[in-house]
C-alpha cells in the first residue's frame, strides 16, 4: 500500500530535507517518527529536496507500507512523535505507480524578503534580510528575464547534480506587501539547487541600483555561475506548493498564509 502525506516545517534547524549520516534532516525525523508509530522502519520519498534551513508550508511525500492504518490515524499518530517544528497535515492513499518526485507537474515556492536598515528580531530563520533599498519597479522589470525555458547555469551551485541546467520557469512574480516587506513566487517543473537563492541575490543587486537590467540579463545568458551575485539568505524560502494531475487525486495547497499575515504588520 502506498501512503501520500502533505506536511509543513520550520526548516531552521535542520540540515536540509535528504537524509544524512548524522540524522540531523527532515526527512530523518520523519522517518524516526513513523517507525515509532508503525514499529517498522520506512523510508519515505519526497517531492523536492529543501536546503539546510529552507521552510516548507506544502511538502508532499510517499511511502509503503502494510499497516493498516486509518488516514486520520496516520496524521495523529505521527505527530505525536515529532517535533513542533514538523507537522503532518493530511494523509492519502494513493495508487503504487504514484511517486512524489517524478509524477509531480510544477513546484511552488516562495521567497520572503525583509528590506531595512536593522536586521529582523521577531521573524530571524523566517525571511531573507537585505539593509539595501529596494526599487520596487525595478525588481518587477528585472524579475520578468526568467520567464519560460530557459538555461539558467548562472544560477545553479557548483554542487548541483542535475544532469541539465534547462528549466521551465512558468509563473514569476514579486509583491510589496508592507512598507518593508516582499514576497515572491516561483513556478517551475523542478529547481536546480540553490536556483531560487541565486536568482533572489542577483535581483537585489539590480533593485538597489548596485547592477543594471543589463548585467542581469548578461549574467544569464552567459551561463556562468561565477559572475551573478552570491547565493542569498536560505531563511526567506518556502516549497508552498506541488503540483499533480487530477487523477492522483493530491490536493494542492497554495499556502500564501505569509501574504495575509504580514500584511497586516
Amino acid at each position: 500500500m502506498r501512503i501520500v502525506f502533505s506536511i509543513e516545517y520550520d526548516g531552521s534547524s535542520f540540515c536540509g530535507w535528504q537524509h544524512q549520516p548524522s540524522g540531523c534532516s527532515i526527512q530523518d525525523v520523519i522517518q524516526k517518527a513513523i517507525e515509532k508509530f508503525t514499529g517498522k522502519t520506512i523510508k519515505i520519498t519526497g517531492s523536492s529536496r529543501t536546503d539546510s534551513g529552507v521552510h516548507a508550508s506544502w511538502q508532499i511525500f510517499h511511502f509503503d507500507t502494510n499497516v493498516q492504518r486509518e488516514m486520520n490515524s496516520w496524521v495523529r499518530g505521527v505527530n505525536a512523535f515529532l517535533p513542533t517544528s514538523i507537522k503532518v497535515l493530511g494523509a492519502f492513499k494513493v495508487k503504487e505507480d504514484f511517486h512524489a518526485r517524478f509524477s509531480a507537474m510544477k513546484r511552488q515556492y516562495n521567497y520572503l524578503l525583509y528590506s531595512s536598515k536593522v536586521s529582523p528580531c521577531l521573524f530571524f530563520n523566517k525571511v531573507g534580510w537585505t539593509w539595501l533599498e529596494i526599487d520596487e519597479k525595478k525588481l518587477k522589470e528585472a524579475i520578468k528575464i526568467f520567464i519560460g525555458k530557459q538555461d539558467f547555469s548562472s544560477f545553479r551551485s557548483s554542487e548541483c547534480q542535475s544532469k541539465s541546467p534547462v528549466r521551465e520557469m512558468f509563473e514569476v512574480n514579486v509583491d510589496k506587501i508592507s512598507d518593508s516587506y516582499y514576497i515572491f513566487r516561483f513556478v517551475a517543473n523542478s529547481f536546480l539547487h540553490h536556483m531560487i537563492r541565486n536568482i533572489i541575490g542577483s535581483l537585489i543587486y539590480v533593485a538597489s541600483g548596485k547592477q543594471s537590467l543589463k548585467w542581469l540579463i548578461d549574467v544569464k545568458n552567459s551561463k556562468n555561475r561565477t559572475l551573478a551575485a552570491p547565493t542569498f539568505s536560505s531563511s526567506g524560502l518556502y516549497l508552498s506548493g506541488v503540483y499533480y494531475e487530477k487523477k492522483w487525486k493530491i490536493p494542492f495547497n497554495n499556502n500564501d498564509f505569509m501574504f495575509d499575515y504580514f500584511q497586516t504588520i
